[in-house]
């Protein structure tokens, strides 16, 4: 978790581990993998919206003996999302040499 002040505003970042889901409109498979069974270690799970895969799936398995947790908003990041990705390059980069 990050944390940072700026002014009276606290500001935090939690990176919860990856969640790997599988999906396919297959129907044999489907039908030998239903949904909410494991592929290949994989949850099968329709596809979600990224606010959706963290109020049904993520903050229920890595935050759910919280009591009363809610998500009270949804915003775009577009910032946050060049420095990460700014961040894997540069480690990319390192490895290289």
């Amino acid at each position: 978790m990050i944390s940072c002040c700026a002014g009276a505003v606290i500001r935090k970042l939690e990176i919860f581990p990856n969640l790997p889901l599988f999906w396919t409109d297959n129907q044999v498979v489907l039908a030998m993998f239903p949904v909410g069974s494991k592929y290949f270690g994989n949850l099968v799970h329709l596809p979600l919206g990224v606010g959706t895969a963290l109020r049904q799936l993520v903050l229920p398995q890595f935050r759910g003996g919280v009591a009363g947790l809610n998500v009270i908003n949804e915003a775009a990041a577009p910032a946050l999302a060049r420095a990460v990705q700014e961040m894997q390059a540069k480690r990319r980069k390192k490895r290289a040499r």
